[in-house]
């Protein structure tokens, strides 16, 4: 009798039996690949996870360095960062997109700003940018409503264009296509009343309209009330291109310097916000490490990553997926081995002949 006769008259002989042992394989086989299936989610949802929280890196201080090289030298002049430096490190492989920023106050006489308390007064901000496509737009922290986005060449020439948010330019009946004027203006300090000795006037025309993000109310008043400071200071943001800042804070140094030469080697040199958006967040410590070649001492860089916060739920859901496997092959193991035992044991009388005869 063959092995498949066999089979066959063993199980119609004995059908319970079988009826477990099939039974008990097909849960076991059903955990195997579940254990599978979840571990493959879990990678899955991770490389997902990854890819749309990429960290965020910027450029901070050593505080505690500073601080110490103040005290041993109170006219201790620290070297800002450049636009070379700050390439550089965006031309390395880890970064997706990066960009930096020169934020400065012009005087908008004919403009007001936009408040939801009359009574109160936020600054009109003029913000730099030398990404066409607006690192705040990738991020969305803002979303164009209306209009466009920078095009290259009105970054790298000296273009008077800029982006407003939509309430600002409600309030200021303003639309695409219309323009803000702003100045720029030097006072002497010295003399009282302050007197006005330099001033440069810029002809913006409004390209694009934006709006922030929505921020979610906690119920907290105070966390609140401060929510609705930032809102305001984002709805009072003028976008413009770096050059045209640069230009701008070039004209104040030159007539500053005019007015009293003994500042010119004092004058600080323009400071940037950056801001570098990673590819991955293994990439972090590689990323520092090679980022600080091109930084000037007491310089550091600062990564935080929204990954962070579910990549410990992700590991445990991994081990959890990989000790389930393991009990189901383990378990699979120890049923193929009582299958195998309960079958010598119902040949016992035919193995003992076979061994008498050996």
């Amino acid at each position: 009798m063959n092995f498949a006769k066999r089979a066959l008259a063993g199980t119609i002989r004995k059908p319970g039996r079988a009826m477990i042992l099939l039974a008990l394989i097909f849960i076991l086989g059903n955990i195997i690949a579940g254990a599978v299936s979840v571990r493959q989610a879990v990678e899955s949802t991770e490389l997902s996870l990854r890819t749309k929280m990429s960290p965020v890196a910027t450029i901070g201080t050593d505080a505690e360095g500073f601080s110490e090289m103040y005290r041993e030298s109170p006219n201790f002049n620290p070297e800002q960062v450049s636009v070379e430096a700050i390439e550089k490190i965006g031309a390395l492989p880890y970064v997706k997109y990066f960009d930096y920023s020169y934020t400065m106050y012009l005087t908008c006489p004919s403009l007001v700003s936009y408040s939801e308390n009359e009574e109160s007064y936020v600054p009109i901000t003029f913000t730099g940018v030398n990404d066409p496509d607006i690192l705040d737009r990738k991020e969305r922290r803002i979303d164009i409503v209306s209009g466009r986005v920078f095009q290259e060449q009105e970054i790298t020439n000296l273009t008077y264009v800029a982006i407003i948010s939509q309430k600002f330019a409600n309030v200021n009946n303003l639309s695409v296509g219309s323009h803000i004027t702003a100045e720029m203006s030097v006072y002497d300090i010295r003399v009282e009343p302050e007197a006005m000795v330099a001033t440069q006037r810029y002809d913006f025309q409004v390209i694009g309209l934006f709006e922030p993000a929505k921020r979610v109310r906690t119920g907290n008043e105070n966390l609140d009330y401060q929510l609705r400071q930032m809102e305001e200071e984002w709805e009072n943001k003028i976008y413009v291109s770096n050059r045209v800042l640069n230009e701008a804070a070039t004209f104040s140094k030159d007539a500053a310097i005019e007015m009293n030469p003994e500042m010119a080697e004092d004058y600080p040199a323009p400071s940037y916000t950056t801001l570098f958006v990673l590819n991955d967040p293994d990439d972090a410590g590689s990323f520092s490490r090679e980022a600080a070649v091109f930084l000037p001492s007491y310089y550091k860089m600062e990564i935080s990553s929204s990954f962070n916060q579910v990549e410990a739920p992700m590991e445990s859901m991994r081990g959890i997926a990989d000790n389930v496997l393991y009990i189901g092959v383990g378990a699979a193991i120890v049923t193929i081995r009582l299958v195998i035992t309960l079958f010598l044991r119902d040949r016992r009388h035919e193995i003992g002949i076979y061994l008498s005869l050996a």
